[in-house]
């Protein structure tokens, strides 16, 4: 399978990169950034759920316009999609028409910003793990859920950030994720959960807390339309109170691949032994916490499950923080590790949900 093919030959690449020069560092880094963007650019429109559709069609829409004045004032009839995807398909289309060529640039900056963000914690962070989890768990859902995929790339280097406790670097990109897709609003509960944690640790450390947070979380995920509603009013798309508010029009599930993933991450995370007030181990807690409960999002609208994405990506970076600065058995190492593989086996090769198995390609003659 050439994913798994990719995969390794990333994953080597990685395992090489802290045991070179700072140069190669660069160059191996580039590397595993192109073997990403090449084979989601190379795929035929079939691969991906959403390619073919509103991916290709807008796109294409905008290489009809021949300057900035007619794109401008004839973009949004084609799509109400938000304001900086929009800008981006106009400026790859200044360099290029072609749309494998779109989808390759789109990769190298929606996977350069995935990988510079576990690169930029390689020192706190087991790296090989975080691309491993990456891989098995989200790569293919990129070739679907484009907006979305994009946004949760800028999330992610906020979360990097946040690791570091810039804030307004991580309110930042934040809000540029946004730009991208309005469900980004979404990480900014990440960001009030990170200054909570490091600044009233004590406080949230209490098991009545936790009980308190867990009720909120749910009495707004009950009251969803109202909420969605509230955010209409102040100029996100009505299209999301429709699609994420109720399942009248798209039917709802309870996504069980994501559950089994969200409860596989609190195992490890309950299975380590945390070192003596450790904010970030409570930090992590209620992320975790928080991505379990908004599976149950699924019961209200099958596109409400992806909300949880944006809390369900910073496991990217949690579980290989966790796995190198915590005590954790071998057991729930090995199992974990076997977990994703499984995981990635079902969902993407059984269950086929992006549509992006098997592989197809007209240019490469797959």
């Amino acid at each position: 399978m050439i994913y798994l093919l990719m995969f390794a030959v990333s994953l080597f690449l990685v395992c090489s990169i802290c045991r070179v020069s700072k140069f190669l560092q660069n160059v191996l880094f580039v590397l595993v950034v192109l073997l990403s963007a090449v084979l989601f650019g190379l795929r035929d429109k079939a691969i991906g759920t959403d390619t073919s559709g509103y991916v290709y069609d807008f796109f294409s829409g905008i290489c009809k316009f021949s300057n900035w004045n007619e794109f401008i004032s004839n973009s949004f009839r084609l799509d109400k999609l938000e304001l900086l995807y929009t800008r981006w398909n106009y400026c790859v289309s200044l360099l290029t028409h072609d749309f494998n060529l779109f989808l390759f640039l789109t990769g190298v900056l929606m996977y350069g910003l995935f990988y510079y963000a576990f690169f930029k914690e390689r020192k706190i962070i087991s790296l090989n793990l975080a691309f491993f989890i990456f891989f098995f768990a989200f790569y293919n859902g990129s070739y679907n859920a484009l907006r979305q995929y994009m946004a949760m790339a800028f999330c992610m280097v906020g979360f990097s950030m946040l690791m570091e406790e810039k804030y307004k670097w991580s309110v930042f990109f934040a809000i540029v994720a946004c730009g991208f897709h309005q469900t980004a609003f979404l990480f900014f509960l990440v960001i009030l959960i990170k200054k909570f944690s490091t600044d009233y640790f004590h406080i949230l450390s209490y098991g009545k807390v936790r009980l308190l947070f867990i009720s909120l979380l749910t009495g707004g995920l009950t009251s969803l339309s109202y909420v969605l509603s509230f955010f209409e009013k102040i100029g996100m798309d009505d299209r999301y109170r429709l699609r994420y508010g109720s399942s009248d029009r798209y039917g709802a599930s309870f996504p069980y691949s994501i559950f089994a993933l969200c409860m596989m991450n609190l195992i490890v995370l309950y299975s380590s032994k945390k070192k003596h007030n450790d904010a970030t181990y409570c930090f992590f807690e209620y992320i975790m916490i928080s991505s379990v409960i908004l599976c149950f999002a699924g019961l209200i609208s099958v596109f409400a499950t992806r909300m949880n994405t944006y809390y369900l990506i910073c496991s990217c970076i949690m579980v290989p923080y966790i796995f190198r600065n915590y005590v954790i058995p071998s057991n729930v190492r090995r199992g974990y590790i076997l977990f994703l593989v499984m995981y990635w086996f079902l969902v993407v090769v059984v269950a086929n949900l992006s549509d992006t198995f098997p592989y197809k390609s007209i240019i490469l003659g797959l």
